[in-house]
């Protein structure tokens, strides 16, 4: 049983290892602005990075959406943070 455990880790561990090349495929196959502010990125241009990036558009939309969902965990933690902070200070 513990033998499977470490077969399912390792297999995960291979899978996310796939994603993160993946992902840096993609990243150097967007421009400067691209990579500075991803809203501009419409249909044109993720085909275009996909091409690339040797991905399919899907894989280039997950990666934008992953972003953004990042970036929404990352203010509510901010938000979280400050709100605290006020408990505290009072």
């Amino acid at each position: 049983m513990q033998y499977r455990a470490v077969m399912l880790d390792e297999e995960k561990v291979s899978n996310a290892q796939e994603m993160l090349r993946r992902w840096r495929h993609i990243l150097d196959s967007m421009t400067k602005e691209e990579l500075l502010n991803p809203d501009i990125i419409n249909a044109s241009r993720i085909r275009r990075i996909a091409r690339g990036a040797g991905v399919t558009p899907k894989d280039v939309k997950e990666l934008l959406n992953y972003y953004q969902l990042m970036k929404r965990m990352v203010n509510q933690l901010k938000k979280s943070r400050r709100r605290l902070g006020r408990l505290v200070g009072e």
